[in-house]
């Protein structure tokens, strides 16, 4: 699951080089009902779903609809955003974590949240419930928060502009297919707030 950052510090070529990460990994990603699925949202003072792991079953419908232009405007609320994407990792919306599929959420945000004083928890909770976080952080992202939000330092990335976010497509495709060898990745949306 994409969990996207589209605060107001998000601007258009910035918003292209992070869905750009999210496409590497849907081209990379055995796209398919039975095996790897993928859900977005994108957040800021409020998260709005782009789509759910069950919407499409196929590479091109998904890169299709993260390449739509969103706007941006507003605050960084992550811990909003993170309790919002957990209710979306159900049998209903496609979910197979009771099947013992390898649930993953990655967290693309560029700035300090908001709502900081409930990230931990909330980011504990999907832990708890098995889904694997990733937090990819740009620029002015708060190191302490990516880790709070994974877990551990070795499920955050930083990089200091949208310009290098380029330059660890391979990394975060490695770490994500080193947490499921078997391939089946499901990912929660970058964070877009």
């Amino acid at each position: 699951m994409f969990v996207l950052d589209h605060s107001g510090s998000i601007k258009k070529q910035y918003q292209d080089h992070m869905i750009n990460l999210t496409i590497h990994l849907v081209k990379k990603a055995d796209v398919g009902r039975d095996r790897v699925q993928f859900g977005a949202l994108k957040y800021s003072d409020q998260p709005n779903i782009l789509f759910y792991l069950n919407t499409y079953s196929n590479r091109s419908a998904i890169i299709e609809n993260l390449r739509k232009r969103r706007d941006t405007g507003g605050n960084t609320y992550t811990a909003k955003a993170l309790k919002h994407a957990n209710a979306l990792f159900t049998e209903e919306h496609g979910s197979r974590i009771k099947q013992n599929v390898k649930q993953m959420l990655i967290v693309i945000t560029d700035g300090e949240s908001h709502d900081h004083d409930q990230l931990n928890d909330t980011a504990l909770e999907l832990r708890n419930k098995g889904i694997t976080i990733f937090a990819v952080g740009v620029g002015k992202a708060n190191q302490k928060e990516l880790e709070g939000m994974a877990g551990n330092k070795n499920n955050t990335i930083y990089v200091d502009n949208f310009d290098k976010l380029k330059d660890v497509f391979t990394l975060v495709q490695e770490r994500m297919c080193t947490e499921a060898p078997e391939g089946k990745l499901l990912l929660l949306k970058f964070l877009w707030g």
